[in-house]
C-alpha cells in the first residue's frame, strides 16, 4: 500500500430488536422505541489512494470481482453501466476529479442481512470526507449516507445500519421527534459472545423488499400490521434496558419474543430451511434465534443457554449452514494512513 493510501474497516451490525421501525417516518407512530444493535468485525474495507493517471478513477471490488475506470469531465467517456453504483453514486456526491483509485472488499456477502452495502457506504463516506476536505459532521455523514443509498436502491432506506460501522460498540439507538440519538451501552462483550453463533443460510434475498412491503402497508394504514408493529417497538424497549441492566437471560427471552413477532408482520421473513435450522438449534441449547435484518433469507444468529455454543454450531452446520466467526467491535474505527 502507499504511503498515501487512506483505508478505513467498517463493522457491519448485529440487531437485536427494533428493526424495520428505523424507517422515517414509522417511528413517528411507535413513539417512543429504539433499536438496539452492535458492531461486529465482518468489516467492509475501503482504500482509497492517488495515482498517476490524473483522467481516471478506478474502482474494484474485490469481493464483487467488478472494476470501473470512470472519466470525470470528459463527456465522450461517461459510464453509464450498471456495476458497483453505489460506490459511483458517493464519487459523483463528492466531485472526485482524476487521478484516484478506489479498492473496497466486503467479507459478508450481498443480502446477508448484517448491513454490508451500508457499511461499505459508510467507508466511501468517511474517507471521502476526508480526503476531499468536506468537513462534514458525524450527524452529516450518517445523513448523505442514507440518501445516497436511498438514491441507488429506490426505497426508503433504515437509519440503524449506519451507527456500528460509524462508532463501533454496542448502542440503543433512540428515534424521538427532535432527532435520532446514541446511547453506548457498557456490557460484558465475552459474556455476550459466548452465547452467540451467526450462520449464513446460503438463501441470499433483496431485503429491502421485505422492509418496503411493511413500509407501504403501514403509511396506508393497514391497521392489524401497525398493531404488530407496535408490539416490536414495545419489545424493542423491554430489549433496551435488559442490555442496560446485563441481564442476559432476559435478551434470550426477548429475542424470541422479537422473532415470534416478527415472523407476522410480511410473507417470506422466514424459509423453510431457517426454520428447520432455528428448531434443530433450540434442541441443541440455544435459547433462542432469529434473522438478521429484514428476513427472508441471508443470515440468521442464535442466543445460546450457556455451554452449549458448540453444539449449536455443529447442528446448524450439519444442515447446510455455514458458521460465521466475529467479534464484538468494542471501539469507534478510525482511518488509517498508509501501512
Amino acid at each position: 500500500m502507499k504511503k498515501d493510501a487512506l483505508t478505513y474497516n467498517a463493522p457491519v451490525r448485529m440487531d437485536f430488536a427494533g428493526g424495520t421501525i428505523d424507517l422515517w417516518p414509522l417511528y413517528n407512530f411507535f413513539q417512543p422505541t429504539v433499536v438496539v444493535n452492535m458492531a461486529i468485525d465482518l468489516n467492509a474495507t475501503v482504500t482509497i489512494r492517488k495515482t498517476k493517471d490524473k483522467e481516471t478513477i478506478k474502482i474494484s471490488s474485490i469481493d464483487q470481482k467488478q472494476e470501473v475506470t470512470l472519466y470525470p469531465g470528459n463527456e465522450k467517456k461517461i459510464y453509464f453501466g450498471s456495476k458497483l453504483p453505489l460506490v459511483r453514486k458517493v464519487i459523483e456526491y463528492y466531485g472526485g476529479k482524476g487521478g484516484i483509485e478506489i479498492i473496497s472488499d466486503c467479507k459478508v456477502p450481498d443480502g446477508s442481512g448484517l448491513g454490508g452495502s451500508s457499511s461499505l457506504n459508510i467507508a466511501l463516506n468517511v474517507l471521502c470526507n476526508h480526503f476531499y476536505k468536506k468537513g462534514f459532521t458525524d450527524e452529516e455523514i450518517l445523513e448523505v449516507s442514507k440518501n445516497l443509498e436511498s438514491q441507488v436502491l429506490g426505497i426508503p432506506t433504515g437509519t440503524q445500519d449506519y451507527y456500528p460501522p460509524l462508532y463501533g460498540g454496542v448502542q440503543i439507538i433512540h428515534y424521538l421527534p427532535e432527532g435520532i440519538k446514541r446511547e453506548e451501552v457498557t456490557i460484558d462483550t465475552n459474556k455476550l459472545l459466548n452465547r452467540l453463533v451467526l450462520v449464513y443460510s446460503h438463501k441470499p434475498k433483496f431485503h429491502g423488499i421485505n422492509n418496503w412491503d411493511v413500509y407501504k402497508s403501514c403509511i396506508d394504514g393497514n391497521k392489524m400490521l401497525m398493531n404488530k408493529m407496535k408490539n416490536l417497538s414495545e419489545i424493542s424497549l423491554k430489549m433496551a434496558e435488559a442490555f442496560r441492566n446485563s441481564d442476559f437471560d432476559e435478551i434470550g427471552k426477548l429475542i424470541n419474543e422479537e422473532w415470534q413477532k416478527r415472523r407476522g408482520i410480511a410473507k417470506n421473513i422466514s424459509t423453510p430451511l431457517i426454520e428447520q435450522m432455528i428448531t434443530a438449534g433450540r434442541q441443541s441449547g440455544a435459547m433462542a434465534a432469529k434473522v438478521c435484518g429484514a428476513g427472508g433469507g441471508g443470515c440468521l444468529f442464535f442466543y445460546c443457554n450457556e455451554g452449549t455454543k458448540e453444539d449449536v454450531q455443529n447442528t446448524v452446520a450439519s444442515l447446510g449452514g455455514t458458521i460465521l466467526d466475529f467479534t464484538i467491535v468494542k471501539k469507534r474505527p478510525v482511518i488509517i494512513k498508509g501501512a
